[in-house]
């Protein structure tokens, strides 16, 4: 898709702002950039069968519980504003702040890093209760898309207020031969067009810019590879005493 919705766009870009503000989208990139890192070290589809679905399963787990835990840390490590709600409704990320709702999701299976195919690999008919859900509220809630294409497009006006449009996706993607990774908020909406608006938040690629805050932190996280092998502590149980050596 070549364009958004203006007003969607401009909608969209103040909730960013507003998620900034409140620590959000700096502790989700953090998160996600070190669970794919250290997810993608460990990867080993000849040696443990591991795919590209099930490391992607196994870090949106990750990311989950690290967020939650980071949210309910009594010293508050990602420095969040005090109105971030951050729970796990049927097993979904949902971060709630600054008047929205936050779910993290992840793009498709992928062997490298690229951004999604935001007009066609998105479908929410198919998808959980919980996306179709949101789709719907922001459909209800404006609809510019009444008729799209032909004569009409341009005759009929939006339905409702954008500032009604409250739910939000973020996608992250990466590929199993990288540790990289993007990161993206999107307005989701039900119809033709599976996006109202959508915002680049980082992006981790090769094309990044060298030497980003970001980046220098992620080369630098803890992963398996790089930890010193364990050193085994094996001990020999004494021989109990016989008789003799009484």
């Amino acid at each position: 898709m070549s364009s958004w919705d203006a007003a969607s766009q401009e909608r969209l870009r103040n909730i960013v702002a507003e998620l900034r503000a409140e620590g959000v989208v700096d502790m989700l990139e953090r998160v996600v950039a070190r669970v794919w890192r250290v997810n993608v070290d460990r990867y080993e589809p000849s040696e443990l069968g591991d795919t590209n679905r099930s490391l992607g399963i196994t870090a949106c787990e990750n990311i989950r519980t690290l967020v939650m835990r980071e949210r309910w840390a009594a010293s508050n490590p990602a420095g969040l504003g005090d109105s971030v709600r951050v729970t796990a409704p049927n097993d979904s990320l949902l971060v709630e702040a600054a008047g929205v709702k936050l779910h993290v999701m992840k793009s498709a299976p992928a062997i490298r890093l690229t951004e999604p195919r935001w007009d066609t690999d998105f479908t929410w008919s198919g998808e959980s209760d919980v996306r179709v859900a949101a789709a719907a509220a922001n459909t209800a809630g404006y609809n510019p898309y009444r008729a799209e294409g032909g004569l009409f497009e341009d005759l009929f006006p939006a339905v409702g207020n954008v500032s009604q449009v409250r739910e939000t996706f973020l996608v992250w993607a990466g590929g199993s031969e990288s540790p990289l990774t993007g990161g993206w908020l999107g307005l989701p909406t039900l119809g033709d067009q599976p996006w109202l608006a959508v915002e680049n938040l980082w992006w981790h690629g090769a094309d990044s810019m060298p030497g980003s805050r970001m980046e220098q932190a992620v080369a630098a996280l803890d992963v398996f590879s790089d930890r010193a092998v364990p050193r085994p502590m094996v001990s020999l149980k004494a021989r109990p005493r016989t008789a003799q050596q009484k």
